[in-house]
């Protein structure tokens, strides 16, 4: 994972938000695509992206809950944990993730 400027082109954005402290959430774009995932923040830093190439994935996890839905993205140094702020999105975020990084992507459904 690097920090860069904003400055990639890349294909599909969707909002989350993502935990920044224990009680503390903030507003991110999560973009996928050409074999990375990128964080962007949408308020604080706003300058700043956490880039994460396919090869430091260890696993992303999908949670899917009755009425919410859980990220977690795991690399060897850090874990990412982020909610969807809008679930009507949730298949199309699951395919590209699974055409992306293919075995890495981990669907649970706890209905």
């Amino acid at each position: 994972m690097k920090v860069e400027p904003c400055s990639l082109d890349i294909s599909l954005t969707f909002k989350i938000k993502l935990k920044t402290g224990f009680f503390k959430t903030q507003p991110y774009d999560l973009i996928l695509g050409k074999g990375q995932i990128i964080l962007t923040p949408l308020e604080d830093n706003y300058d700043r992206c956490l880039v994460i190439n396919g090869e430091d994935l260890q696993a992303i996890w999908i949670i899917i809950r009755n009425v919410s839905a859980e990220l977690e993205i795991m690399t060897a140094t850090n874990s990412y944990i982020a909610s969807f702020t809008d679930h009507t999105y949730l298949e199309e975020v699951s395919i590209v993730l699974a055409k992306e990084f293919g075995r890495k992507v981990i669907l649970q459904d706890e209905f």
